[in-house]
C-alpha cells in the first residue's frame, strides 16, 4: 500500500496489504529491494495481517503500522519495527493514546509520524510513546499525507480533496485544492 527508501543504505520498502486474491486471502508483508533493485527480502510482524503504511527514520530503522485481520474487516490498528541491520520485525504496544485506524507513517525530521485516519490527526513518536499529535480539523479521511518542512499536504479520500496545514500545529486547512475522486497519497518534490 505504500513504500519509502531507506536514508543509510538506498533499500526500498514495500508495504504489501495482502496477498492471494479475494476468495483465498493470504497475510501481506514487507519487502525491502536492496539497492531498489534486488530480489525482495520478505518480513513478517507477528502482529500484523494487513500491512498499510511504512516509513524510515534517519537511521534506517523501518516503522509500519496494520491491521491484526484483513483489510476493511478487522481493522484493529497494529505497528512493528523492522531495526535496521536486523532480520526479524518486533511489534510496537504504543503508549500516550491510541490510533483508531492505519495511516501513513513519515520521519519528520524528529519523530516518527503515524496518521490516524479515523479520528484526523499525525501522532508524533519516539520509540513506543506518543509524544505530540497534528489534528486535522476539517478532514474526513487523511490517507498518505506527506510532510514537507512546516506543512503537511493531506490528500483527503472522504472530502475528495487535499488540504494543506500547518506543522506540526494542525488545526484548519492553510488551503486546499478541489477537483479530486478519492486522493490518497501526495509527494512533494524539491
Amino acid at each position: 500500500m505504500s513504500c519509502a527508501i531507506d536514508p543509510t543504505t538506498g533499500d526500498l520498502a514495500v508495504a504489501n496489504i495482502e496477498s492471494g486474491t479475494s476468495k483465498n486471502p493470504f497475510p501481506g508483508d514487507v519487502s525491502v529491494y536492496q539497492g531498489a533493485t534486488a530480489k525482495p527480502m520478505r518480513f513478517l510482524a507477528p502482529n500484523i495481517y494487513s500491512y498499510y503504511f511504512l516509513g524510515y527514520d534517519d537511521a534506517g530503522n523501518l516503522f509500519v503500522d496494520g491491521s491484526v485481520g484483513r483489510a476493511g474487516v478487522n481493522v484493529q490498528f497494529e505497528y512493528a519495527e523492522l531495526q535496521a541491520g536486523h532480520k526479524r520485525m518486533k511489534p510496537i504496544t504504543l503508549t500516550g493514546g491510541n490510533v483508531a485506524f492505519p495511516g501513513n507513517v513519515q520521519w519528520d525530521g524528529s519523530h516518527i509520524t503515524i496518521g490516524d485516519r479515523d479520528n484526523a490527526v499525525i501522532y508524533q513518536t519516539v520509540g513506543a510513546g506518543i509524544v505530540g499529535s497534528t489534528p486535522l480539523t476539517g478532514s474526513s479521511d487523511i490517507v498518505g499525507y506527506f510532510i514537507d518542512g512546516a506543512s503537511v499536504i493531506c490528500p483527503d479520500a472522504g472530502n475528495a480533496s487535499v488540504e494543506a496545514y500547518n506543522y506540526p500545529v494542525g488545526g484548519t486547512p492553510i488551503g486546499t485544492l478541489t477537483g479530486f475522486d478519492r486522493p490518497d497519497g501526495a509527494v512533494a518534490s524539491p
